[in-house]
């Protein structure tokens, strides 16, 4: 189960509109944008283990699936996931299953 704005909003007893509105005067963006930089982060964790893969980082992350994880990094970083774990964590076909690179 994923975060919900609209059932945060209900608990809280306010409407989802208004709960949006203090969101973003509050953390100076939109309660969408903000979770999408969060499972970004999480995701670029877990990129940095080149086990895993890009199907499995958009699961730990909380992106469901590669298309939605692929759409966010294009979208926030301007390039896909692969390009970014190859730019900031090297060539994973370098790295052997025990985590070391190759000499």
């Amino acid at each position: 189960p994923g975060v919900n704005l609209l059932e945060l909003c209900e608990a809280l007893g306010i409407s989802e509109r208004y709960g949006e509105k203090l969101f973003r005067d509050h953390v100076g963006m939109s309660f969408g944008r903000r979770l999408r930089l969060r499972r970004l982060a999480k995701a670029k964790e877990v990129l940095a283990d080149p086990r895993k893969s890009i199907a499995e980082v958009a699961e730990e992350s909380g992106f469901g699936d590669y298309r939605r994880l692929d759409e966010a990094f294009a979208h926030e970083e301007g390039t896909s996931p692969t390009a970014w774990r190859r730019n900031e964590c090297g060539d994973p076909v370098k790295v052997r299953k025990s985590g070391r690179e190759r000499p």
